[in-house]
């Protein structure tokens, strides 16, 4: 059964994946790359309904349902023999870049975060390049300028 603790360990797995993707958001302005972020694992039902009830009650005790922020749990209602119907978790994931840096406990340095993705990843060549493109230009403009010369007139 997936724990608060295993949901963090899987979240913290994806940091390199969320990485190139938060360059590619920045750079598009497009937060849907990553999230929703599903966490996939174990959420069935344990071998008695107290186990379930224990370990389903520290899900949701530790969830943006309660804190406001992190994974959010999606339950559906099941018939269970001897039970009746019950919720049960049918998904779990992570809905924002907000909510990821919280659960990953990088909440406290997201700007940093998001500086460090930014500079690895290249965005300073990005404005190098923007910052070199003026006097390439001027090269081209020099030599289309003198092949012109060159060419007869027609």
């Amino acid at each position: 059964m997936l724990t608060p603790v295993v949901i963090k360990e899987k979240a913290v797995r994806k940091w390199p994946d969320f990485r190139d993707r938060l360059l590619k958001s920045l750079i598009l302005e497009d937060s849907t790359l990553f999230f929703p972020l599903i966490i996939r694992g174990d959420t069935s039902l344990r071998d008695t309904f107290s186990e379930s009830a224990e370990a389903y009650s520290i899900l949701l005790s530790e969830s943006k349902e309660k804190k406001g922020k992190g994974y959010t749990l999606i339950w559906e209602k099941k018939n269970i023999r001897g039970y009746g119907t019950q919720s049960v978790i049918k998904n779990i994931f992570i809905e924002t870049e907000e909510d990821y840096f919280f659960l990953t406990g990088k909440e406290e340095t997201k700007w940093q975060q998001k500086l460090d993705v930014m500079t690895l990843a290249g965005v300073d060549a990005v404005k190098s390049i923007r910052h070199v493109t003026p006097h390439l230009m001027i090269s081209l403009q020099s030599l289309l300028q003198s092949i012109t010369e060159y060419l007869p007139v027609i």
